[in-house]
């Protein structure tokens, strides 16, 4: 039924990391890719602010561990501007978001917003993070073997 699909989710929703704490994300986004009603990928996009940002650096959420972190062009993030993470659903949690439909996919990132396992951390794996210094230009780094 469809091959890629972008749906806005929340303009803040918090997360669980391991250790019960939380992390609130801003401007979450969802995007699926699929055939029929196959899910192959689902993938989060969503803002922090710095000091979250840190938060999940030094902890490594989100599968962001920085063994597997690729060069970071822009020497690292800084300033006000807030930080833009894309984060994959880890593959054995994607039956929770297959879907026929648009409306079964809008019940699905409806989900997002109620699911104990969709608000974790650990659910996905981190793929990229940028940060905007100036308008048009982002640093930052990919995820290595992702």
């Amino acid at each position: 039924m469809f091959d890629l699909l972008t749906c806005w989710v929340a303009s803040e929703l918090p997360f669980k990391t391991p250790d019960g704490s939380e992390l609130v994300l801003r401007e979450i986004q969802c995007m699926w890719e699929g055939e029929g009603s196959t899910v192959s990928s689902f993938t989060l996009r969503f803002q922090v602010d710095l000091a979250t940002w840190q938060r999940i650096d030094a902890a490594e959420h989100f599968g962001l561990d920085v063994a597997r972190r690729g060069e970071h062009s822009g020497g690292g993030f800084r300033g006000e501007a807030p930080v833009e993470i894309e984060a994959r659903l880890k593959p054995q949690h994607l039956a929770l978001v297959n879907a026929e439909r648009v409306e079964d996919i809008l019940d699905a990132a409806a989900e997002i917003l109620i699911s104990e396992i969709l608000c974790s951390t650990e659910a996905w794996d981190g793929m990229l993070a940028v940060q905007e210094r100036i308008p048009g230009l982002k640093t930052g780094f990919a995820m290595n073997g992702v």
